[in-house]
């Protein structure tokens, strides 16, 4: 029977693997080692196109529940408590570290760039940055519609995700991050209002997941091969229905892995802000140390070795704070917390 609370972390460890794959290549890439640009562009694009989608659409899974228990304050307010607190605690955290090697890896930076982290984030960490605004406004659209509208909201979605790819108009990095990346949020509400229904488990059914697996490659293969598109400079409706398409192919496939017990990649998955938020140190260090120190320049053992390594080093980085009870890198202390306002929960 179908594991409904390990599909989750199936997917979630599925993307973050993604995601580690992603930056160790844009690494080597970045540091000129010699990797074979054709096809590190074409894998870099498929990745790109869909796997962060996935995790705000994941994000939204539970996201009109809490809502609508919590309230829109309480639900800004727990967003503070958790991403925003994590975003801001890590943006410091990297900044620091890369001060510290930047004669040795792709990106400089400086102790007065490091003040800017919160208005421009960094690397890998834009993601909390966006997840946190993006929380904020579908927290306040979500609460004041019922569960009813939550389609006609995924329209809203699409056309702000529309506006900001198809109009030269000056935004703010928040404004930025709402027009575009909304719409995953909301594709995630909408996917979950189903999730319950009998024909979306027939969706879950091993033919018609297997049938979408091969229209999710087909997808990819016109989108890339025959158009020759990019996920960042393709028709923006393509490159949309691409993404949506990538997030739902994760999801049904993620629910059909549910049957099964895959413990080791439900754990990345319950680990995956952890791997997220360590994993570029990690991988930076691991290419750091093959290319400059052992004088290793073959793509393929740092593609392997930067990738388990990125995953294994955070783990092991989170045992150790966990140990050390430096858990304030995670999670806030009572006097900085946002408390929950009359009626919360």
């Amino acid at each position: 029977m179908e594991n409904r609370l390990n599909w989750i972390d199936y997917a979630k460890g599925l993307g973050i693997i993604l995601v580690v794959y992603g930056h160790v290549a844009r690494g080597l890439f970045a540091a000129e080692l010699p990797i074979e640009e054709s096809s590190y562009l074409l894998v870099d694009s498929v990745i790109y196109s869909f796997h962060m989608p996935l995790f705000f659409a994941l994000a939204g899974w539970f996201f009109l529940d809490a809502v609508k228990r919590k309230g829109a304050l309480n639900q800004v307010g727990s967003k503070i408590n958790s991403v925003f607190y994590v975003f801001v605690v890590w943006s410091i955290v990297h900044g620091l570290v890369e001060v510290g090697l930047s004669r040795f890896t792709t990106n400089q930076l400086s102790l007065d760039e490091l003040l800017t982290l919160s208005n421009h984030p960094r690397n890998h960490l834009w993601f909390l940055f966006a997840l946190f605004f993006v929380s904020v406004l579908c927290s306040f659209i979500y609460a004041f519609l019922s569960r009813r509208w939550h389609l006609l909201i995924l329209a809203l979605g699409v056309a702000m995700y529309f506006v900001r790819n198809s109009y030269d108009i000056s935004v703010t990095p928040i404004e930025y991050y709402m027009l575009g990346f909304s719409v995953f949020l909301m594709f995630g509400v909408s996917l979950a209002q189903y999730a319950d229904t009998p024909w979306f488990g027939r969706l879950c059914s091993t033919p018609l997941v297997a049938l979408t697996l091969l229209l999710f490659a087909w997808a990819q293969y016109s989108f890339h091969l025959q158009a020759g598109w990019t996920w960042d400079e393709g028709p923006v409706l393509w490159r949309l229905a691409l993404a949506l398409l990538g997030v739902y192919t994760l999801v049904v496939f993620s629910r059909w892995l549910g049957q099964f017990e895959l413990g080791l990649l439900a754990f990345l998955g319950r680990r995956s802000l952890e791997i997220y938020l360590m994993h570029l140190i990690a991988g930076s260090g691991i290419r750091i140390i093959l290319n400059k120190f052992l004088g290793i320049d073959d793509v393929t053992t740092h593609l392997i070795a930067g990738t388990v390594f990125g995953i294994i080093l955070p783990l092991i980085g989170a045992w150790f704070i966990d140990k050390l009870k430096l858990g304030f890198l995670f999670t806030p202390p009572s006097f900085l917390r946002v408390p929950y306002l009359s009626g919360g929960r």
